[in-house]
């Protein structure tokens, strides 16, 4: 093996989200376990900086692999080089902008109906809700 352990030991500590964004990738906010590449077609790498998942194919993998399937490292080798050239083992946490909310508009109720046939008729029928209950709420 042409690596020492310790080379080896940073390319796994490497977090995969800087070493991707240290080569050109976005990320946006994914859910509380991963974030999103953005324009990837369903890329996302884990919080914990460890791997990456990809939905289309259904791919996973290890940073390695990932040097390797996304940008190019022709084999094991040239993918270790890679990130340990990147430095990216360096950095320990990435952030991840907050994404600014729109502000909702006010809730505004529709007109009250002169009877309540149509709510009645929902809630038992589509619903499955015993009518006594229905018309005990209403009442």
């Amino acid at each position: 093996m042409p690596f020492t352990e310790e080379q080896m030991k940073q390319v796994f500590d490497t977090n995969i989200i800087d070493f991707a964004v240290s080569h050109g990738f976005e990320v946006e906010k994914g859910d509380r376990n991963t974030v999103h590449v953005k324009h990837s077609g369903g890329l996302y790498l884990f919080r914990h900086g460890r791997g990456y998942y990809q939905f289309a194919g259904e791919k996973s993998g290890n940073i390695i692999q990932f040097a390797q399937e996304y940008l190019g490292a022709a084999d094991f080798k040239s993918a270790v080089e890679m990130i340990l050239g990147c430095r990216a083992y360096e950095q320990t946490e990435h952030y991840v902008e907050p994404v600014e909310k729109k502000p909702r508009g006010e809730l505004v109720l529709p007109p009250k109906d002169r009877d309540f046939n149509r709510t009645i008729a929902y809630l038992t029928r589509t619903r499955g809700i015993d009518s006594e209950i229905v018309y005990a709420m209403i009442n």
